[in-house]
């Protein structure tokens, strides 16, 4: 990129800062901090995909995002799912005050 604007320098700076810029915001952990990822296994075959969504919300105390389902086994009962749902803040998790948060997050872990 930068040997196309070779002949104007403001316009290779301009480049630059406009590349730089995006990939911060793009990559910054605010952006997508509460979306997980998770590929689980599933005790129930749903053959309805609101059940099944409304069970893996359920379970994962989240609004899912995505859901893909991998595999699905009539004999054993069971299905595999690949599911991307977003956290809820923490304040909105129940059982938990509001102004308290795990030790984890207090110290930069996870």
């Amino acid at each position: 990129m930068n040997a196309v604007a070779a002949p104007a320098p403001w316009l290779l700076l301009g480049l630059n800062a406009l590349l730089l810029s995006s990939l911060y915001v793009a990559g910054h952990p605010k952006l997508l901090a509460r979306t997980q990822r998770r590929v689980m296994t599933l005790d129930v075959v749903h053959e309805d995909p609101t059940a099944l969504r409304q069970d893996l919300e359920r379970r994962l105390r989240g609004r899912v995002r995505h859901v893909d389902v991998t595999e699905v086994d009539y004999v054993r009962d069971l299905m595999v799912v690949d599911v991307r749902f977003q956290e809820p803040k923490p304040t909105e998790v129940p059982g938990r005050p509001a102004g308290r948060q795990p030790l984890a997050s207090m110290w930069g872990g996870r």
